[in-house]
């Protein structure tokens, strides 16, 4: 599987950016801090979400899982399973009044493409998603692993990036050192003196 086409319009930082991936070679995003590196794996990311959990949860099938969130369990259908991540308002740029991510990869020679709109009143997808080659995809795949459990499937690792911005001014009180030490050794970073 090798993800073909990227399209983002008004997602985080990014109006509006269309990326072609080569098939042959592999991908890197090199670029200084804030021009939307992990904005762009963030955009994958959900949208492959939409592709992986049908694979791993069938949403026509019957019964449910227990699931911790936040600390609690709790009991969810496979539809709900099923279902990719949606977008949030943080998500949708400023000023924006819908966002929209399409993505197209090529499985086997055969091209599949879906996209996820949304618009910022509603909280929910709009209609217009082009999942019904995806469905058929999913489908195939967990009848697949149905029959034969060495099946090979879409495999998609992602590590999010969570970064802690730390205020520090310039000059620091000396009274304030040891504050400042802790809260800098606590993040890993190097101390003042």
């Amino acid at each position: 599987m090798r993800v073909k086409r990227l399209n983002i319009n008004s997602f985080r930082g990014i109006g509006e950016m269309t990326l072609d991936f080569s098939e042959s070679e592999p991908t890197v995003f090199i670029g200084v801090n804030g021009v939307g590196k992990s904005s762009i794996l963030d955009s994958l990311a959900i949208l492959l979400s939409w592709m992986l959990a049908p694979i791993q949860f069938d949403p026509n099938a019957r019964g449910s899982f227990m699931t911790k969130e936040n600390g609690t369990w709790t009991s969810k259908s496979q539809y709900e399973l099923a279902q990719g991540r949606e977008f949030t308002q943080q998500d949708i740029k400023n000023g924006a009044k819908k966002i929209g991510e399409e993505i197209t990869l090529s499985i086997h020679s055969e091209e599949i493409k879906w996209s996820l709109p949304q618009t910022q009143i509603k909280q929910n997808t709009d209609e217009n998603t082009n999942f019904v080659n995806l469905e058929q995809f999913t489908q195939d795949i967990r009848t697949q692993l149905n029959t034969n459990h060495r099946t090979n499937r879409p495999l998609a690792v992602y590590y999010p990036i969570n970064r802690f911005v730390l205020g520090i001014p310039l000059q620091i009180p000396a009274n304030n050192h040891d504050l400042y030490n802790a809260l800098l050794r606590e993040q890993g970073l190097a101390t003042v003196t």
